[in-house]
């Protein structure tokens, strides 16, 4: 068998945390992924995972070669895109994850550009609000707002992001504006969530902070429903700042309490824990941080 096939094989084995998990994500079978992780045993003379009948976890002998295997991937990546160029580097595929608005306002856009400069470059996007086993699921890159980490992952801050209240000009002039989160119980709230209501922590004017109980005038787990109903002046939407820049800057949306925002969201980039991030991977990302607005104002 190829050794370097057993080496990624096992590394898969490891970030994903069982066989049938890796054989997904390689896109072969399970017996052939436990054969492949045998044969590197054998040769190596040494247990690397553990198997139970819950979990496949890496040995001590398996967490040592689980670092060295790592090195050896990403210095063979680095000699391949030293030696094919940038327009290997541009070419392959590369899978993205990111909430839908997010990932229809700022990286569309960008994939579509790169894809048309470098047609060897095969981008999947996967837009949804749920969290994605980025191991499991065999993902490159995801965009993620709030700290969302965990074994096998690597967390990178991109930019300060915090939800505020918007509502359209035209539901503003058929009401007084709220002054303050209280004011909130008594207005037409669009709530994303399965519950009618929720209790929602605001911060304010020097650090204060404010817990307000809001009952929905209607709700849904879709953000973008929930951006559509308040566009069409149905009430106000606590949004990701970055979710209406766009609309605020148009004059689609006010904001309001522009002196309170909800409890922060900040927006990160989470890859697999590898050693080695292709340039395709880099570009997208630096691409997509370009392109994000900068707030004009605190956030």
């Amino acid at each position: 068998m190829d050794r370097l096939r057993e080496i990624e094989t096992f590394v898969r084995i490891v970030e994903s945390g069982s066989l049938s998990a890796a054989a997904r994500a390689l896109g072969r079978s399970v017996p052939t992924v436990s054969k492949e992780l045998a044969s590197l045993e054998r040769r190596l003379g040494a247990r690397l995972i553990a198997r139970t009948s819950r979990e496949q976890a890496p040995t001590p002998e398996g967490l040592r070669f689980h670092a060295d295997a790592l090195r050896i991937l990403a210095d063979l990546g680095e000699a391949e895109a030293a030696v094919g160029g940038a327009a290997r580097a541009m070419a392959g595929p590369i899978r993205i994850t990111a909430p839908v608005a997010f990932a229809r306002r700022f990286v569309a856009p960008v994939l579509a550009r790169l894809s048309a400069a470098h047609p060897e470059l095969r981008p999947h996007l996967h837009p949804t609000d749920a969290i994605v086993d980025l191991v499991g699921d065999n993902i490159d890159l995801a965009f993620r707002y709030g700290v969302s980490g965990g074994p096998g992952l690597v967390v990178r801050r991109l930019t300060a992001n915090s939800r505020i209240v918007a509502a359209a000009p035209s539901y503003l002039a058929a009401t007084e504006p709220p002054r303050s989160p209280d004011d909130l119980t008594t207005r037409r709230m669009l709530l994303i969530g399965s519950d009618a209501g929720r209790d929602q922590s605001f911060v304010g004017p020097g650090g204060e902070q404010r817990t307000v109980h809001l009952e929905a005038h209607l709700s849904s787990t879709s953000g973008e429903v929930i951006h559509d109903w308040a566009l069409a002046g149905l009430g106000l939407e606590i949004r990701s700042w970055l979710d209406v820049a766009d609309d605020l800057a148009t004059g689609r949306l006010v904001r309001v309490l522009p002196d309170w925002h909800a409890a922060g969201a900040d927006l990160h980039a989470v890859f697999p824990a590898r050693r080695h991030i292709p340039e395709r991977v880099r570009r997208v990302l630096d691409e997509v941080v370009s392109g994000l607005p900068r707030a004009s104002g605190p956030t």
